[in-house]
C-alpha cells in the first residue's frame, strides 16, 4: 500500500498502545491515561491514520459544547512524515468541527508545525510558554483546600474559559497522582482554583485558575509541596501577568508556541484569571 493510501478512521480502544507508542517517539510526556481519555470522552473525536491497518498518525478535537473546537495529538510517525498526512488529520478535524456546529477551532502551534496550520487558514492569535523549576511551598496552607471534584470551582472556571470544561476537569482529577487545591478568599469564596496533574519527574500545574496575583502564586506553591522534591511546569497562554510572575519565582522558560484559530482572529481560553492550562491538546 503507498503512502497516498492512507486510511482515516476513529481511534478505538485497541490503538492505545500503538498511539502512546507514537507520542513516546515524538518525545512527548503524555501519559497512557490521556490517551485513553481522548478514545472514552464524548466529547472528544479521536482519529487514527492507518497504512496497511497499521497506526502511523493521530489527531483529535476536543469539544467545548458548540463554542470551541480543540485541535491536539497532532502526530505523524517519523518515517512517514512530510507525505501529506498531518493535512489529512486536520482535515478530519475541521470536518468534524464543522459538522458539529463548532464556532471557533483553536490549537497550539509548535515552529515545525505553524506553516502547515497557516497555509490552512489558521490565524495566530495569542503566545503560549512553558514554564519549568521548583517553588518553594509555603509553611503553612494559606485558606487552600484539597478538593476530589469539580463542583465548588466549575462556575469560577467557567466564568474565565468562557466554556463548560467541566468533563475534563472530573476526568483529569480521576487520574492517579492529580491533586485538586481551591482557595478561598476570607468571606469564603471560592478565589482559584488549580490541578496538580503528576508528570514525572514532577507535577503540571493546570488549570490554574485565579482571580489575582497572590491566589496564583499561593496555589503553585501548593503545588509545589506536592511534587516530592520533583519539578513543577505550567503553561501560560496571552496573559502577561503570569509569564511576569513566573519569572519572578524564577522558573525557566522552557518552549514557546503560538496560539491559533482558523479563520477567524479570536482568542479562545484566554483570561486574565487563567494562569495555566493542562496541555496543549485541551487548551
Amino acid at each position: 500500500m503507498a503512502d497516498t493510501d492512507l486510511a482515516v478512521d476513529r481511534l478505538g480502544r485497541a490503538d492505545l498502545d500503538a498511539a502512546h507508542g507514537l507520542s513516546d517517539a515524538a518525545g512527548w510526556t503524555t501519559r497512557r491515561s490521556d490517551w485513553r481519555r481522548m478514545i472514552e470522552l464524548d466529547a472528544v473525536d479521536a482519529f487514527a491514520g492507518r497504512l496497511d491497518g497499521r497506526l502511523v498518525t493521530t489527531a483529535t478535537l476536543v469539544r467545548y459544547g458548540s463554542r470551541v473546537g480543540w485541535i491536539g495529538m497532532m502526530l505523524v510517525h517519523p518515517e512517514h512524515r512530510r507525505r501529506g498526512h498531518g493535512t489529512r488529520m486536520l482535515r478530519a478535524c475541521l470536518d468534524a468541527a464543522d459538522d458539529a456546529g463548532v464556532a471557533t477551532v483553536g490549537l497550539d502551534a509548535n515552529a515545525e508545525g505553524e506553516p502547515l496550520y497557516d497555509a490552512h487558514g489558521f490565524v495566530p492569535v495569542a503566545d503560549v510558554t512553558r514554564w519549568r523549576g521548583s517553588v518553594a511551598g509555603p509553611d503553612r496552607p494559606d485558606r487552600i483546600a484539597s478538593v476530589a471534584d469539580p463542583d465548588p470551582f466549575a462556575a469560577l472556571d467557567r466564568r474565565a474559559s468562557g466554556v463548560d470544561r467541566r468533563f475534563l476537569l472530573s476526568s483529569l482529577l480521576e487520574d492517579d497522582g492529580t491533586v485538586g487545591l481551591l482557595r478561598r478568599g476570607p468571606d469564603g469564596a471560592v478565589v482559584g482554583y488549580a490541578l496538580a496533574l503528576r508528570r514525572p519527574p514532577g507535577v503540571t500545574v493546570g488549570p490554574l485558575v485565579a482571580e489575582d496575583p497572590e491566589t496564583a502564586e499561593a496555589l503553585l506553591r501548593a503545588a509545589g509541596q506536592r511534587t516530592d522534591g520533583g519539578p513543577i511546569a505550567v503553561n501560560a497562554v496571552g496573559n502577561p501577568r503570569a509569564t511576569a510572575r513566573y519569572r519572578a519565582l524564577g522558573l525557566d522558560h522552557r518552549r514557546s508556541l503560538t496560539r491559533m484559530t482558523y479563520r477567524e482572529p479570536v482568542r479562545p481560553l484566554v483570561d486574565e484569571r487563567i494562569w495555566g492550562f493542562p496541555a496543549f491538546a485541551y487548551g
